[in-house]
């Protein structure tokens, strides 16, 4: 269990992720010729992104109404695509990448390719935390702790009540590496 003292009103969302997990993975393919590839889990839940290929692995995905030939390299993927896929997707609800974010470089010219990518979705939990108070987070046995995003002030008046003066400012600084590395 970890614990931080607060000065102000922090908003907290963490994930415990699992080291052991029965947690399925979902697939999601998108052709080339597709706009925009979408990944989405359920509230209160969030990506783990756990790969990702930009090109062609078989002759079947994406495969209706195209030749062959355009089927026939099976080894064919660009690079970066799952840095990419976890720079826009990783520890989120849902996100969405615009296939042509993907498509350059062309990783084989005249092959018909796709993106897939597989990931998981692992529960989140959201902590608010009032001033003069600590956090805690805690997560089941064989699981970790892992921060996604720390808020430091306010974005509502709801939370932690206090004289309407103190509850002006909304534009406050945003610690989520510093309470990760806690």
């Amino acid at each position: 269990m970890q614990h931080f003292r607060l000065n102000t009103a922090m908003l907290l969302a963490a994930v415990c992720l699992f080291m052991a997990s029965s947690v399925s993975t979902k697939t999601v393919v998108t052709c080339e010729n597709g706009r925009i590839h979408k990944l989405k889990c359920k509230k209160n839940e969030v990506i783990s992104v756990q790969s990702a290929l930009y090109g062609r692995a078989d002759m079947v995905t994406c495969s209706q109404n195209r030749p062959s030939q355009q089927l026939d390299d099976t080894s064919c993927s660009a690079s970066g695509t799952l840095n990419l896929i976890k720079e826009r997707c990783e520890m989120k609800q849902k996100c969405q990448v615009k296939m042509r974010d993907v498509r350059n470089p062309d990783p084989c010219r005249g092959i018909f390719k796709y993106l897939q990518t597989d990931f998981l979705c692992v529960p989140a939990e959201t902590d608010i935390t009032c001033e003069n108070a600590r956090a805690k987070l805690h997560c089941g046995r064989g699981k970790v702790i892992s921060v996604l995003s720390a808020y430091y002030g306010r974005r509502s008046r709801i939370f932690c009540p206090h004289p309407y003066f103190q509850t002006q400012n909304v534009n406050c600084e945003n610690p989520t590496d510093i309470v990760a590395d806690k």
